[in-house]
């Protein structure tokens, strides 16, 4: 399904209990323009994604945040040694851990 502007501009269908991104709106560039506060405020407060249709291709709008933790997604996935240490540590049982009320910040 895809989402008008007038969707994607409107906070009561903005239900979000965390940072998931459940789906990306579509508009066009003129949309866009005339909105362009209003879908900047989204994406930094929100984490919405906005796909962009311009004449010559599409432009995807996103926070500085969900741009870093996507980076990182991908350098994490690029390197199979620390996925796979990752993936291992987080199989490890829980009492093999540190409680973080023992932890001296």
């Amino acid at each position: 399904m895809t989402a008008t502007i007038q969707e994607a501009i409107n906070p009561a269908t903005l239900a979000h209990d965390s940072v998931e991104v459940s789906r990306m709106y579509n508009t066009t560039v003129k949309n866009a323009i005339t909105n362009f506060e209003t879908l900047v405020w989204q994406a930094l407060n929100e984490n919405e994604i906005f796909n962009v249709a311009t004449d010559n291709g599409n432009i995807i709008m996103l926070s500085e945040n969900l741009y870093q933790d996507l980076l990182l997604t991908i350098e994490v996935n690029s390197n199979p040694s620390f996925k796979d240490t990752l993936s291992n540590e987080m199989n490890r049982p829980l009492c093999d851990y540190v409680s973080e009320s023992e932890v001296e910040w």
